[in-house]
């Protein structure tokens, strides 16, 4: 009988990210929403696009970026810690997300993909300036062939 607990247990544990994915919330690239009551918009994708998601902002910019420092689209982000109000999770399809958070120091797991790999950052948000955190995936991205001899 004490098979079955650890196996519920391993379950959750790897099944995490999957098991929130279909609680965050969706910004589409080029939009704006409140999410736990911080402005957040999805970006990357075009210069004027990057421009804009670094007006006004003073929280954190997270950019997913790949092998060759490429940017990657498909985001995941849980932010926790600071002052935030609620649950932060959020799904961006571009390569940027920025998150007015409030001054603080924050957790950012970023996952690549629905169930790609995860890491997780410490931001340090000072309230007068945004943040840049780089998540690199160097196992993720790169030319054709790089990817073909990843998968070999």
């Amino acid at each position: 009988m004490r098979i079955f607990p650890a196996l519920v247990g391993a379950f959750l544990v790897t099944a995490s990210p999957l098991a929130w994915a279909h609680h965050a919330t969706m910004v589409e690239v080029g939009d704006t929403a409140k999410v736990a009551g911080v402005r957040t918009f999805c970006s990357g994708v075009g210069i004027e696009a990057r421009d804009a998601a670094m007006s006004g902002a003073n929280g954190v910019r997270i950019e997913i970026t790949g092998r060759d420092g490429q940017y990657l689209g498909d985001q995941f982000v849980r932010i926790t810690g600071g002052e935030l109000r609620g649950e932060f999770m959020v799904h961006c399809d571009g390569p940027w997300l920025v998150a007015d958070l409030p001054a603080g120091i924050y957790a950012v797991k970023t996952w690549a993909g629905h169930e790609g790999p995860s890491k997780t950052v410490i931001a340090h948000v000072d309230g007068r300036e945004n943040q840049r955190v780089v998540v690199n995936f160097p196992e993720l991205g790169g030319t054709p062939e790089q990817q073909m001899s990843a998968l070999e």
